[in-house]
């Protein structure tokens, strides 16, 4: 609502505006069917939990990005350089939303796989799939046990 405010009060017509050109604009405004959050976090090399774009080349996201507009998806699937994700332990790795399918130990060449099978097939990768044991818990068997609890970014 406070954006629709804003928006009226640009175009001149005040806070207390008639709200239908707001409304007739988050009707129209496009919506993503998947959304794909691909961890771009780096750390110095041999950081205990590891790190998921070594390189901060961003190779994995410039990759969905490339084949899912080649699919005629660009617009109905988005693939975001994200920071962050923090299963460290599992990496590379991404969320898919609205499902919330974690992967984990992605590779380019598993692309084209996520692609075929879970955002067109609608069938997650279950190789690559996280437990849901091993998500957001600190007592996930892959989450090295560090004597400080500093280490976490």
């Amino acid at each position: 609502m406070r954006a629709c405010q804003a928006l009226l009060w640009l175009s001149g017509r005040g806070v207390r505006g008639h709200m239908a050109p707001c409304i007739l604009y988050i009707v129209l405004m496009a919506t993503f069917e998947k959304h794909i959050f691909i961890c771009g976090n780096q750390r110095p090399p041999g950081h205990p939990r590891g790190c998921c774009d070594p390189a901060a080349k961003a190779q994995l996201q410039k990759s969905f990005k490339q084949k899912l507009a080649e699919r005629g998806l660009k617009g109905r699937v988005r693939a975001n350089q994200s920071g962050c994700l923090d299963q460290c332990e599992h990496g590379p790795n991404l969320v898919i939303y609205p499902e919330a399918v974690w992967y984990g130990g992605v590779t380019l060449a598993d692309v084209d796989e996520i692609i075929a099978s879970h955002i067109i097939g609608g069938r997650p990768v279950r190789r690559l799939r996280l437990r849901d044991a091993c998500i957001n818990t600190s007592n996930c068997e892959h989450r090295p046990r560090l004597a400080s609890t500093n280490q976490n970014e």
